[in-house]
């Protein structure tokens, strides 16, 4: 698995990235890609630089079978199954090559039910929003290489973001309990800068970005368990009644054959 880090030239960002990279252990295996900054439009430059980095990753290293991919603004915490970082990494590489998964994150904010995916419960298929952790197969590498940025300008830009043409293009998944969380700050974002993004940014930092992540994948979790339930009830209501109406038709009395109506008859006349 090929393990690319996104950052800017010149970031400030940079030296809190490498101390975490080398905190979780993973330093070592990370190939960083400083990137110019797009003064023009950040979500511009954000989608190209994604979408370049697994092209390059494809063409550098053509044996990997999956792709990780970090921003720069990413934080780790491990929780509950995990016991590494690398573990979750090598998890949701082999969802996307085993499973009918194309894309797992190592975290984001869920916007679909949890969906169980894996017999240990530790993937699971979802929809969701954020790009600063996640992996893919090469099959979703050649998808999203071949997608063409364009901007629409409407609702926030919400549809220009990379994170919403992976949630469009390619079925996906994550892993449960999340260990990386976006730690955006709206002084160095390079993305969000119109007023509107900004706000929003604002408000979701003074909520603590990782306390929002683990509320919507808790939530996603509760909601795909009482999905599950209901919809087990609804299959086995129709058995449940099946099983009752046999059970009644067994209790009936047993009519009496043609042979039987006739010999009775036949005494009767006689």
């Amino acid at each position: 698995m090929q393990i690319v880090v996104l950052t800017l030239k010149d970031s400030p960002r940079l030296d809190a990235l490498l101390a975490e990279l080398e905190r979780v252990n993973i330093l070592a295996h990370c190939q960083i890609v400083e990137n110019e900054r797009d003064e023009e439009d950040g979500i511009r430059g954000c989608f190209l630089a994604h979408q370049n980095a697994l092209l390059n990753a494809m063409d550098d290293h053509p044996e990997a079978r999956a792709i990780a991919v970090f921003e720069d603004d990413v934080v780790f915490n491990l929780r509950g199954a995990w016991a590494s970082v690398r573990e979750a990494m090598l998890a949701a590489a082999a969802a996307v090559n085993e499973l009918e998964i194309e894309c797992v994150g190592l975290g984001g904010m869920p916007v679909l039910p949890y969906q169980s995916a894996s017999t240990d419960r530790k993937i699971f298929k979802t929809s969701f929003q954020l790009a600063h952790a996640y992996v893919v197969s090469i099959e979703a590498a050649r998808k999203m290489g071949a997608l063409e940025y364009v901007r629409h300008g409407r609702m926030l830009r919400l549809f220009d973001h990379w994170d919403q043409q992976m949630a469009k293009t390619l079925t996906q998944g994550i892993v449960y309990p999340s260990v990386a969380f976006q730690c955006a700050s709206v002084d160095v974002t390079t993305t969000n800068t119109e007023k509107a993004g900004v706000a929003v940014m604002r408000a979701r930092d003074a909520l603590s970005q990782q306390r929002l992540q683990i509320g919507a994948e808790r939530t996603a979790l509760c909601v795909g368990a009482v999905m599950r339930m209901l919809c087990c009830t609804c299959c086995l209501r129709p058995r449940l009644l099946r099983k009752q109406r046999l059970r009644a038709y067994a209790n009936l009395p047993v009519p009496p054959s043609v042979e039987e109506t006739h010999s009775r008859s036949t005494v009767g006349k006689a």
